[in-house]
């Protein structure tokens, strides 16, 4: 049986090349959709809604927001188990937009 020796820096080095880039996209993305909400009540989203500022009522739309995202992001780890993350994300994607319309429609 021959041995076989790794390079662990070169091994390091190739893993960073291709996994840092798509960590750094995620992260600016995660970036610019908290600061769109910034700038969203900064400039006039509550006006347009009608939302009150003395009851805090875009703060209570935002938290109505992300409730049904924690709640959802157990169970779907629960799911990645089971499935393959490629089958998950996929049946994910493909039925985002359907569930939208749905409740667009009520």
């Amino acid at each position: 049986m021959a041995s076989s020796t790794i390079n662990e820096k070169a091994l390091l080095r190739k893993i960073d090349i291709r996994v840092i880039p798509v960590l750094f996209i995620i992260y600016v993305a995660a970036f610019l959709d908290r600061v769109n909400i910034a700038n969203a009540l900064t400039l006039g989203l509550p006006k347009e809604l009608h939302l009150n500022a003395k009851t805090n009522q875009a703060n209570i739309a935002l938290t109505i927001f992300f409730v049904p995202y924690i709640l959802f992001e157990i169970p779907s780890n629960l799911f990645l188990r089971y499935l393959k993350p490629h089958v998950w994300c996929a049946s994910t994607f493909h039925h985002h937009p359907r569930l939208g319309t749905i409740a667009d429609a009520e």
